[in-house]
């Protein structure tokens, strides 16, 4: 039985280089996809992360009427910037 296992396992480990080099596909590029991650920085993400963290706390339970601290204020945060982006 072990036999059995141990021939299995050896023949899925010399047919996977083989299936995996057969699946291979060309790539196109998408200009649109380019331009967009042309346009990001590590400054903006930066910003962005830092903008979170200014709002104090992650916790889902914290105030989600204060506009400076707090879950809500990161929830109006990401509001914001995404429809800046839109």
């Amino acid at each position: 039985m072990k036999w059995n296992y141990l021939f299995l396992g050896t023949m899925m480990s010399l047919m996977t280089p083989c299936l995996a080099s057969e699946v291979q596909v060309p790539v196109q590029t998408d200009p649109l996809i380019v331009q967009s991650l042309a346009q990001v920085n590590a400054d903006s993400i930066f910003s962005y992360i830092q903008a979170l963290v200014n709002c104090h706390t992650r916790h889902n339970l914290s105030s989600q009427t204060d506009a400076k601290k707090g879950i809500g204020a990161a929830t109006d945060y990401l509001e914001n910037r995404t429809l800046q982006f839109a």
